[in-house]
C-alpha cells in the first residue's frame, strides 16, 4: 500500500518536472509545487498509516486470536479465552464466539456423561480385568506374532522392570535369552494345525537377560487364522530362589553321604565282629566298643550339622511379605472374635516382613495358651523396633510364663496350617525365638517374638516440592541431533520419552550436578503412565538452600543414591531410540550431554521441546511457561516441581501440541525439527534483546 502511494506521488512529480523543462516556469515556482506536492503526499501515506495501524489492532489481531483460541480448543477440548482488546471492530462476534465456546464445551461433557454411561458396564469388565491381572503372582505378557509387548501386569514389572526394558512395543526378546523363547514359538507355531495339539501349551527354564534370575516360563499362542500371524501369551515366575534352594540340598545330601559312609562302614564291622565273635578277649571287645562309640558320635554329630542347615535353608524358602504391626494385631483379634480374649495395639505401628498367615495363627494359639495358663483375658500388642528386628511384645498384668512352660508350647502342633508344623518350626522360618520376661512396667510381662522388620520403615515420604524459576540455554541447538531415518516418520507414529531433571543449580557447566531425572513413555500416541523411569541421583557435592527450595531434594535423600554414572546409562536403556521430549530441553540436555564422557555413551537421539513448538504455534503469546500452557490447554497438574511430576505434565502437553502442528501441516519428525531450529534463532535474538 505504501509503494503504491510512493509511485503515486512520483507519477505527479515527473509531470510537474517535465512542465517546467517546457515553460519558463521559475526554480521557485517548481520548487514549491513539489513540496507541496510532497507534503501532500506524505500526509496522505500518514494517514494511511494510522488508519493500518488501527485495522491491524482493531480487527485483524482480534481476529488471529479468535482464530487461536478456536485452534486451541479443538485440539485440546478445553475452553480458551481469547486475549482481545478493549478496542475492536469486531462488534459483538467474540461475544457470539464465547457463546458458542460454552455452547461446544457443554455439549462436549454432555457427550462424554453419555459415552461413559453407555460404557459403564465395559469399563467395570475392565476394572475387574485389570484387578486380576494386578493380583496375579505370575508376570504375564501378551505379545504379537512380531515378539513386540502388547501387555502386561504388576508381576511382570517387578520381575523384569528394574532393567528399565520392558514396555509396550518393544521386543521380547530383549528381556528374555531369546534362544529357548524362540524355540517354544516355533514348536507351538508347527503344532497350530494339528488337531491333536490343540491348547498345548510350551513349558521351559530360560534366564532373564541383565538380571540374575532364573523364570520359569510357560507359553501359550492364541486364535489366529495363520500360524505365523498368531500373537502369544507368556507367563512366567521367578525360581532363582528356590532352584538354588534346591541346589544347595542336592549338595547338602552328597556332602552328608560321603560324610556317613565311612562311620556307618566302621559301625557295621564292629558290630559284625561283636556279634560273630562272642568270645573274644576283653582287650579286642574294648577296642570295638571304642570304635562304636566314636563313630555313634561322628553319625550323631553329622545327623545335627544335617538338620542345622536344613533349617537354614527352609528359612529361606518360606514367602514373606510387608505387614504393618496394627494390621497384623487386627487380624489376629478377628480370629479370636468368638472369645472373650481383647488385644489391645499399643505404641507406634511399625512394619514387618513375615509369612502373614502363618504368623497369625501362631499368635491366635499363644494366646489362647496364655489365657489358658495365667486365666487373663486382656492383653497388648505392642511392636518395639531394635536391631533390624521388630519385637512383638504380648503383654499382660502378672507373673512371666516359666520357660519350662514355654518349651512345651514349642512342641504343639498347628492344625490350622498345612503339615500341621509347629510353633518351633514356625519361629525357625522366621529366624526366630520365643520367650517371656518381665515388662518395664511394673507388675506386667511379655510374652516376647523377634521377626524380620520390613525396608519400608526406613522409607523416605514424598517432599511437597516449592517451585522452580525457568531457565534458557540455546545453544545446546546448534547443529542440532542427526534424525536418522526417523526423519521422514510421521509424528504420531513415533516412539517418545518425555522427560524432566531436577539439579543443584542453573549452572551446568559451571558444577551444577542432576540430583533426580524422570521419564515417561508415549508410544502410538498414548501417554503410557505405568511405563516411568524414576530415580534419585548422588551428585556428590553440596545442594544449595536456594536449589532444595525449589525442588526440595536434600542431602540425606540422595547421600545413599548411585551416581550419574549408574543412573544415566540405566536412563539410556530405558530411552533406547525413542525421540526425547522436554520443555526447556535444552537446559536438560545440557546435563546429559556433559555426562556422556563419564557415563560411556552417548545421548544422541532426536530432541523436540514443547517451549518451541509452543512459541511457532502461539508467537504472540507471552506465558509459555509449563504452568501457562498447562493452564491454556486445560490440563491438571500433579506433583508439580518433581521430575516425574513435570514430565507427566510436559508428556499431555505434548500430545496437545501433536494435534496443533498436524493442523498446521507439521507431520514428520523432520518437519517439526526444521520449525524447533526456526524458533531456536528467534527466542535466542529475543534473550539478546
Amino acid at each position: 500500500m505504501f509503494s503504491g502511494v510512493a509511485i503515486a506521488i512520483a507519477a505527479l512529480l515527473i509531470p510537474v518536472a517535465l512542465y517546467g523543462g517546457r515553460h519558463a516556469v521559475s526554480a521557485e515556482a517548481r520548487f514549491m509545487i513539489v513540496a507541496g506536492l510532497l507534503a501532500a503526499g506524505l500526509t496522505i501515506v500518514a494517514l494511511l498509516a494510522i488508519v493500518w495501524t488501527f485495522v491491524e489492532l482493531a480487527l485483524f489481531r482480534p481476529m488471529r486470536a479468535l482464530s487461536r483460541a478456536a485452534e486451541t480448543m479443538a485440539a485440546s477440548g478445553a475452553g480458551h479465552e481469547p486475549e482481545i482488546p478493549r478496542t475492536h471492530l469486531l462488534d459483538e462476534l467474540p461475544d457470539h464466539f464465547e457463546h458458542m465456546t460454552s455452547a461446544l464445551l457443554r455439549s462436549r461433557r454432555e457427550l462424554a456423561q453419555a459415552i461413559a454411561a453407555g460404557a459403564a458396564g465395559m469399563e467395570e469388565q475392565k476394572s475387574r480385568l485389570e484387578t486380576v491381572l494386578r493380583e496375579i503372582d505370575s508376570g504375564v505378557i501378551v505379545c504379537d506374532s512380531h515378539a513386540r509387548i502388547l501387555l502386561y501386569n504388576a508381576a511382570a514389572e517387578q520381575i523384569l522392570g528394574r532393567t528399565g526394558l520392558l514396555g509396550l512395543g518393544r521386543s521380547v526378546f530383549v528381556l528374555f535369552a531369546s534362544a529357548p523363547l524362540r524355540h517354544a514359538l516355533d514348536s507351538l507355531r508347527e503344532k497350530q494345525g494339528d488337531p491333536d495339539a490343540l491348547d498345548e501349551d510350551a513349558d521351559f527354564t530360560c534366564a532373564a537377560l541383565e538380571e540374575e534370575t532364573l523364570l520359569h516360563c510357560r507359553m501359550t499362542l492364541l486364535p489366529s487364522e495363520s500360524r505365523h500371524e498368531a500373537d502369544f501369551l507368556l507367563t512366567f515366575e521367578d525360581v532363582t530362589i528356590p532352584m538354588e534352594a534346591l541346589h544347595q540340598r542336592d549338595i547338602l545330601l552328597g556332602e552328608v553321604f560321603d560324610s556317613l559312609r565311612r562311620p556307618l562302614a566302621s559301625l557295621r564291622a564292629a558290630a559284625e565282629n561283636l556279634t560273630q565273635f562272642p568270645d573274644m578277649d576283653g582287650t579286642k571287645r574294648g577296642q570295638f566298643q571304642e570304635i562304636v562309640t566314636a563313630e555313634s558320635k561322628r553319625v550323631s554329630a553329622a545327623l545335627e550339622e544335617l538338620d542345622r542347615r536344613r533349617r537354614s535353608l527352609s528359612k529361606g524358602a518360606w514367602t514373606m511379605t510387608d505387614l504393618l504391626s496394627t494390621d497384623l494385631a487386627a487380624a489376629v483379634q478377628r480370629r479370636l472374635a468368638d472369645t472373650e480374649v481383647r488385644l489391645t495395639p499399643v505404641g507406634i505401628p511399625l512394619w514387618l516382613r513375615c509369612d502373614s498367615h502363618c504368623l497369625v495363627v501362631m499368635l491366635q494359639r499363644l494366646i489362647e495358651k496364655l489365657t489358658d495358663y495365667l486365666g487373663v483375658t486382656e492383653f497388648d500388642f505392642e511392636p518395639l523396633i531394635g536391631d533390624m528386628r521388630i519385637y512383638l511384645d504380648i503383654g499382660w498384668c502378672g507373673e512371666p510364663v516359666p520357660a519350662s512352660e514355654i518349651d512345651r508350647w514349642l512342641d504343639e502342633a498347628l492344625p490350622a496350617l498345612d503339615g500341621e508344623c509347629t510353633v518351633q518350626e514356625l519361629l525357625q522360618r522366621h529366624g526366630s525365638d520365643l520367650w517371656s520376661q518381665p515388662h518395664r512396667r511394673s507388675g506386667s510381662s511379655v510374652l516376647r517374638i523377634p521377626v524380620p522388620a520390613s525396608g519400608k520403615q526406613w522409607q523416605p515420604k514424598t517432599p511437597i516440592l516449592p517451585p522452580r524459576p525457568e531457565f534458557y540455554d540455546f545453544s545446546l541447538f546448534r547443529g542440532g541431533a542427526s534424525l536418522g531415518e526417523q526423519a521422514d516418520t510421521p509424528l504420531e507414529a513415533l516412539e517418545y520419552v518425555v522427560f524432566d531433571t531436577e539439579t543443584t543449580g542453573l549452572r551446568p557447566s559451571h558444577g551444577d550436578e542432576i540430583v533426580s531425572i524422570a521419564g515417561v513413555r508415549i508410544v502410538g500416541g498414548r501417554l503410557l503412565s505405568g511405563e516411568v523411569f524414576e530415580r534419585l541421583v548422588n551428585p556428590r557435592r553440596s545442594i544449595p538452600r536456594a536449589s532444595i527450595r525449589f525442588h526440595g531434594i536434600t542431602e540425606d535423600q540422595v547421600r545413599d543414591q548411585p551416581g550419574p554414572e549408574v543412573v544415566l546409562p540405566q536412563f539410556k536403556r530405558f530411552v533406547q531410540d525413542a525421540v526425547l521430549v522436554g520443555h526447556n530441553a535444552a537446559f536438560d540436555m545440557k546435563f546429559l550431554k556433559l555426562k556422556e564422557a563419564q557415563c560411556g555413551m552417548r545421548f544422541d537421539n532426536p530432541v523436540l521441546d514443547t517451549l518451541l513448538l509452543s512459541v511457532y504455534l502461539h508467537p504472540e503469546i507471552a506465558d509459555q511457561t509449563l504452568d501457562g500452557m498447562a493452564h491454556r490447554f486445560g490440563i491438571e497438574q500433579r506433583a508439580r516441581h518433581t521430575a516425574i511430576g513435570d514430565a507427566l505434565v510436559t508428556a499431555e502437553i505434548f500430545l496437545v501440541l501433536l494435534d496443533l502442528l498436524k493442523a498446521r501441516g507439521i507431520v514428520t519428525l523432520a518437519q517439526a525439527a526444521e520449525a524447533s531450529a526456526n524458533m531456536t534463532a528467534i527466542r535466542k535474538q529475543q534473550q539478546q534483546h
